[in-house]
């Protein structure tokens, strides 16, 4: 599985290739230079970068690998929970999100006394604040920032 794109290798190549100041030089240049790298001829020398940018590639698809396996594995744990059709249900919440929101939330039903305990909870409530002919309208500072970043 070799998904990985030019700007990657771009970058990968920036790391192995000795610092020149072709980085100040822009993606073109540095496209250049990488390119005119593979065209040295082969010695002791200039073999060092391209087993560098070899080994980084390698640990890259292995890291890939081992994200899309715990994504694999997450999204069938959360297929075989019993709450896994009705969260699934909500607009814009797939297996991933709808993990994260069963993990931040938990399994028991009955820590919130209605669905507005767990909307403020989760920040997105509104708390209204009066004083005098003032009223103002904001949202909640002190929430479940990782619950609020996956509603």
């Amino acid at each position: 599985m070799r998904a990985i794109g030019l700007a990657l290798v771009l970058m990968l190549a920036f790391i192995a290739l000795p610092r020149t100041g072709v980085a100040r030089s822009g993606p073109c240049r540095l496209g250049s230079a990488a390119r005119g790298r593979q065209r040295a001829p082969s010695g002791v020398a200039s073999s060092g970068p391209c087993t560098e940018l070899a080994a980084l590639i390698g640990q890259l698809e292995a890291a890939c690998a081992a994200e899309q396996n715990l994504a694999n594995a997450v999204e069938e744990a959360f297929r075989l929970h019993p709450d896994a059709e009705i969260i699934a249900s909500f607009p814009g919440v797939g297996p991933l999100v709808g993990a994260r929101l069963l993990a931040e939330v938990g399994d028991d039903r009955t820590r919130f006394a209605d669905a507005r305990g767990l909307k403020a909870y989760a920040g997105s409530a509104p708390v209204t604040r009066a004083g005098g002919r003032s009223q103002h309208i904001m949202n909640r500072k002190v929430k479940n920032d990782r619950l609020a970043a996956a509603a």
